[in-house]
């Protein structure tokens, strides 16, 4: 993608330079232009020749292919195929490898949401699971956000809606400021087995209220 760039009021800039390398074949090739105004008052114009290309040579010592860059556009692509994984059995569909959750905090920790994870996902066949890039979310039918789960170094968050409140006879449940969580706005902290057994019975009730709801 080659840029020509005009400004009013300001002489045009060209760009005279051009590829001459016999390795690349054209196979198309268009137009598109830009405005944008500048703190200057000036407006900037942009007109982009755009060229779609194939390789001719797609091993030997000139291609694309055989470069760095492409070995590590191609290595992440590839990579994140991998954590987009959709199982039909359990609907499990993760944007982000849930290693970036669980790497470097503690065993015991990982075994709680584990269990928790298993819980949840085996209560109802609407629910899915989406492992995204701040928590981990389980969803209703696919679109409604239900539970998250946010592992610390020391703890786990369990954040659910304000429906939790009809169930916590312990009043464990703490409420978040709604600017900085919805509709997921209350939180139960995990520190110790008997709140992961507490939660456990918290989350099947919950759960019972949402889908009869």
């Amino acid at each position: 993608m080659r840029p020509r760039e005009t400004f009013s009021n300001v002489k045009p800039l060209e760009n005279k330079e051009k590829n001459q390398n016999s390795t690349k074949f054209l196979l198309a090739k268009d137009t598109y232009n830009f405005s944008e105004k500048l703190t200057n008052n000036q407006v900037r114009e942009c007109t982009y020749d755009v060229e779609f290309i194939i390789l001719k040579d797609l091993r030997g010592k000139n291609s694309l292919c055989s470069s760095t860059e492409y070995k590590n556009f191609y290595d992440e692509e590839i990579n994140n195929l991998k954590h987009k994984q959709y199982d039909l059995d359990i609907n499990i569909r993760d944007l982000y490898p849930l290693s970036i959750h669980t790497d470097n905090k503690r065993k015991i920790d990982i075994d709680r949401f584990n269990h928790l994870d298993k819980l949840i996902l085996g209560l109802d066949d609407r629910i899915t699971r989406r492992v995204v890039k701040k928590e981990i979310v389980y969803k209703k039918n696919k679109c409604k956000n239900i539970i998250a789960i946010k592992i610390f170094n020391e703890y786990i968050n369990v954040y659910m809606s304000d429906l939790v409140e009809q169930i916590d006879y312990k009043n464990k449940v703490s409420v978040l400021a709604k600017s900085n969580r919805k509709p997921l706005d209350r939180v139960f902290m995990i520190e110790s087995d008997k709140d992961i057994k507490y939660v456990s019975e918290i989350i099947k009730d919950y759960m019972e209220l949402l889908f009869i709801k």
